[in-house]
């Protein structure tokens, strides 16, 4: 009897590490607002008073991929401002009167672009410290 037993019970192992089992997917997908890249968004070097950024790199820890763009002035006056495609965000427009000017684009839905605050499709960007 116990010969009997040893021996279903090792048919039962043989037969239960044959079963098919699915492949994992590897890792956790990427969701396509995390895709776009730095390089979507031009600088306007050519205009007269442009400078750099003091931040415009990527930040992925949220949902969705943004850029803070951040410009900072010498001071006193006048402030400093950024222009996006045609429109200019000034140093006033978060409220504060600090000689930094702040923008924040965020990328779209599918990966394609990146977005102003009204959904604009932005893809220049330009530091003016004055």
């Amino acid at each position: 009897m116990q010969l009997a037993l040893l021996l279903l019970a090792s048919v039962t192992t043989l037969t239960l590490a044959c079963i098919p089992t699915k492949t994992p997917s590897p890792g956790i997908p990427v969701p396509a607002c995390k895709k776009c890249s730095r390089d979507m968004i031009q600088n306007e070097p050519t205009e007269p008073g442009w400078g750099a950024f003091a931040a415009d790199s990527p930040d992925l820890t949220g949902a969705c991929a943004v850029i803070n763009f951040v410009c900072s002035g010498a001071g006193p006056a006048p402030a400093p401002y950024i222009k996006l495609n045609g429109m200019y965000v000034y140093d006033l427009d978060d409220g504060t009167a600090d000689l930094v000017a702040h923008a924040t684009v965020t990328c779209n839905a599918d990966g394609s672009a990146w977005t102003y605050t009204d959904g604009t499709p932005i893809t220049l960007a330009t530091c003016f410290p004055r």
